[in-house]
């Protein structure tokens, strides 16, 4: 998990944040609206992460990476403060807010606006979708007045092409810090998906076929996770390299502190053990701080087949199960439920 970076699809590129500055700039996003009903359904997506899930289609390139941000709920959680509340920190696993000033002009919609959000694969092979929320007629017109040539495509919806799939070109990218990403757009119903190629964006939401909502450990992880506020899952690299999957989410409401879980594949007894002590608080991380001093109320249990921990960050430490994941914190339990 370590060296995982984003750009792009939230830029165009999956260069995972390595550093916190890096990570500091993703998280700050904001929240609305609400959802709709599982597989196949385009006005939203409910169910939230398996229902996320359950629309994206399991290959090698969407096993990589995945994230998964309830807007509607961390709206709420938010709430008088809007989009500048408590919760507006852990929207950061949104991959459009890193550029979401940027759009409204070009291209006629603010991410934020959307209901929920996933994004499935690595940049390049990488795309985002928003679902709900947005005024999709609005982004038409614009893509249409940009010149983007509107192109057959096997699913459902109205797909637009701005330029050949992974070209990277900022003298004529419209949001040249998006780069790629919005090579190809495709617009059903109340759902928009964009990403730098065209089988990305199918993947990203399918209406056909095995989805990651189907296979183990992401199922098991979906049930692990439960009713999050947005999350992300971290597996194998199509190259091979990587862990077996590892999911963190987020989960609160407002007035309340960010609960943050984590889910491991495998319950066994063995298992449970094994993540207990590495959640003793005086295991210490990397930075030689001792769990007890990052987090309270830590918990650990079997959970929908996968082990789960739960805890509350101490002080401003709401993210610290994200960082460690992004640092290889949890490599060694990973590699423990399968992973290389």
């Amino acid at each position: 998990m370590a060296g995982r970076t984003r750009t792009g699809v939230w830029s165009g590129g999956r260069r995972r944040l390595a550093t916190g500055a890096a990570l500091a700039a993703l998280l700050m996003v904001a929240a609305t609206a609400c959802g709709g009903d599982g597989k196949g359904a385009k006005d939203s997506a409910a169910g939230g992460v398996r229902g996320a899930l359950d629309r994206v289609a399991d290959t090698p390139d969407t096993r990589t990476w995945f994230t998964y941000a309830d807007l509607a709920g961390l709206r709420a959680a938010n709430g008088d403060a809007g989009r500048l509340g408590p919760y507006a920190q852990i929207a950061g696993l949104a991959e459009d807010g890193k550029f979401a000033d940027l759009l409204p002009p070009v291209y006629g919609f603010d991410p934020r606006d959307a209901d929920r959000t996933w994004t499935a694969g690595a940049a390049p092979k990488q795309a985002t979708v928003l679902s709900g929320g947005l005024r999709l007629s609005v982004v038409e017109e614009r893509l249409a007045a940009a010149k983007a040539a509107r192109e057959h495509t096997a699913s459902a919806g109205t797909q637009w092409r701005t330029a050949p799939d992974y070209q990277i070109s900022l003298e004529t990218a419209a949001v040249p810090e998006a780069l790629a990403v919005f090579n190809v757009v495709r617009v059903d119903g109340a759902t928009l998906v964009h990403g730098g190629g065209a089988a990305e964006v199918a993947a990203a939401d399918t209406g056909k076929g095995r989805t990651l909502g189907d296979a183990e450990p992401y199922k098991s992880l979906a049930a692990c996770l439960g009713d999050v506020l947005a999350a992300e899952i971290a597996g194998p690299r199509p190259d091979g390299g990587g862990t077996a999957p590892i999911a963190v989410g987020f989960r609160g409401a407002k007035g309340r502190p960010v609960t943050q879980v984590l889910c491991l594949p495998g319950s066994s007894a063995q298992d449970l053990d094994r993540v207990r002590e590495f959640f003793a608080p005086e295991h210490r991380l990397k930075n030689g701080m001792p769990w007890g001093e990052a987090v309270s109320d830590i918990e650990v249990a079997a959970a929908g087949g996968a082990v789960r921990v739960t805890a509350v960050g101490r002080n401003d430490r709401f993210r610290i199960f994200d960082q460690a994941l992004q640092q290889g914190e949890f490599a060694e339990l990973a590699a423990a439920a399968g992973g290389p």
